[in-house]
């Protein structure tokens, strides 16, 4: 790397500019099946690929992987390049079929329902093995967003409800409807950076080819801008803002297990940034894995890309490090938002 000792790095806490960030977005229908599009600025974005297969629902992974679900050819779970639209199958699924709602729980978990199907279900993308949550009581006929606890969803009934999940999201706690849509077919739910900023209490939710403003305590839609798309919403997925809280599980109030990261800058020298990281953690955590990520948040690994030279030396701007440690309680913590300028 160029200069070592005069690369910071920055663990940033502080809320993003309202409405900026990524978020993607999948339709389908005529003329060609289906494409996936990519906006930092939410009325104006641009596309992504071609897929020719409609992506039901589309979410990100922690890591900013982009994972949708296809129903046919084969019908499954498939990652995709969130740089080139491309995209190759993760896990067939004969036995779990018309999955029509998504969205990321953990850093190796989903939550996703299915057509026709009231039952809540999380996928581990590890070992791709399939439990079920709870009965949600109604037909999911849109997307799934979680927030902390708490689980929206719209019906095919065309109502907003929410879930409430345990502590663990083991199971469910309770339920409740919170109203009647007045826009049909909301596919598609999301939160980008700094959306609650300009529409308290809103979430973002795409019906047709329009963007809305869904208020997750009155039900109430408020129209945004009809996009220049081709073919009709069926899935969002948005980079949240890096204070967004991450529902890790078992959460202890006291201790060495309650750290959370605070804001602080890290000099990276000849020892590299897995040993800079290291010695920032406490003592009593262990540093499982880290991962780079360019300005526009296209995964890195370390591996020469784009934004790395001949010499695997880093392009001087900004980049993205994210890392995983555990705590002495065993939980595993995702750090997200561990800024780096080189």
């Amino acid at each position: 790397m160029r200069n070592p000792k005069l690369i910071v790095v920055v663990l940033s806490i502080s809320a993003a500019p309202s409405c900026s960030g990524q978020t993607y977005f999948s339709t389908g229908g005529d003329p060609d099946g289906g494409r996936l599009y990519r906006a930092i600025d939410l009325c104006h974005p641009q596309l992504l690929t071609v897929t020719g297969i409609t992506y039901l629902d589309i979410t990100l992974l922690n890591d900013r992987r982009l994972l949708g679900y296809r129903f046919a050819n084969p019908s499954g779970f498939y990652m995709i390049d969130t740089l080139t639209g491309s995209a190759s199958i993760l896990a067939a699924t004969n036995s779990v079929a018309d999955v029509v709602a998504m969205e990321t729980e953990s850093d190796s978990t989903i939550l996703f329902a299915k057509s026709w199907d009231p039952q809540l279900y999380r996928l581990h993308l590890i070992t791709l093995a399939v439990s079920v949550v709870g009965n949600m009581a109604s037909y999911p006929g849109g997307d799934l967003l979680l927030l902390g606890n708490q689980l929206f969803y719209t019906t095919q009934s065309n109502a907003l409800r929410r879930i409430d999940l345990t502590p663990d999201h083991q199971s469910i706690s309770q339920m409740l409807h919170i109203g009647w849509l007045t826009v049909p077919n909301v596919w598609g739910l999301a939160l980008p950076s700094g959306f609650m900023d300009e529409y308290p209490d809103c979430i973002l939710a795409t019906a047709g080819q329009q963007l809305y403003a869904l208020n997750t305590v009155t039900a109430e839609v408020t129209e945004i801008c009809d996009m220049s798309v081709t073919g009709s919403f069926y899935g969002a997925a948005a980079i949240r803002d890096e204070t967004t809280s991450n529902p890790n599980m078992y959460v202890t109030d006291s201790g060495p297990c309650s750290w959370h990261p605070q804001p602080s800058t890290l000099l990276i020298g000849a020892e590299g940034v897995a040993e800079a990281v290291k010695a920032w953690l406490p003592s009593t955590h262990t540093l499982i894995e880290w991962n780079l990520f360019d300005a526009v948040g296209r995964y890195i690994a370390g591996a020469r890309g784009a934004t790395m030279d001949d010499n695997r030396q880093f392009n001087h701007g900004w980049y993205i490090l994210r890392a995983m440690v555990q705590d002495p309680c065993g939980r595993e913590i995702l750090v997200p938002g561990i800024r780096l300028r080189m």
